[in-house]
Formats: C-alpha cells, structure tokens, sequence
C-alpha cells in the first residue's frame, strides 16, 4: 500500500502557488532572492535555512505580505 505524501512546508505550499499564478521561473526567484538557482533548490528542500532578508526579497517580488508567506510558526534565520 503507498503511503500518503507527506504534506509540504507551508512557506513552500505559498511560494510555490504565488510563483505560479505569477508566472515566475525559478531562475527569476533566485535572482530576485539574490542567490543562485542550487541554493533556491536547497531552500525549498529546508525552508528554515531561508533568512530574513531573502524572505523579504520573496514578499517584494510576489507581493505577499511576509506574514502571509511565512504561516504559522515558521523560524526564519538572521542574516
């Protein structure tokens, strides 16, 4: 029997929809975040490594109040 997926992070869940909805690339994110494509990947794969300041990169480009993007919960690094 397969197992259920687990459910995804919910910065990740949001991010993923805004970016959609806005036609955003990855490579336009990371450039927007100011950090290479691999480190996006990275990012998406442990979202508690991202920092303040990419967060705030993120709300600006998908203009998304970072509370919003962020959840419930959810620790975000000091640059």
């Amino acid at each position: 029997m397969a197992r259920p997926k687990p459910a995804g992070h919910p910065l990740i869940i949001r991010m993923d929809y805004e970016m959609k909805m806005r036609g955003v690339s990855d490579e336009e994110m990371a450039t927007a975040l100011r950090i290479k494509l691999r480190t996006l990947q990275d990012r998406r794969k442990h979202p508690e490594r991202f920092r303040l300041p990419e967060l705030e990169r993120m709300e600006a480009k998908l203009k998304v109040p970072l509370d919003e993007l962020r959840g419930k919960n959810v620790e975000c690094k000091r640059a």
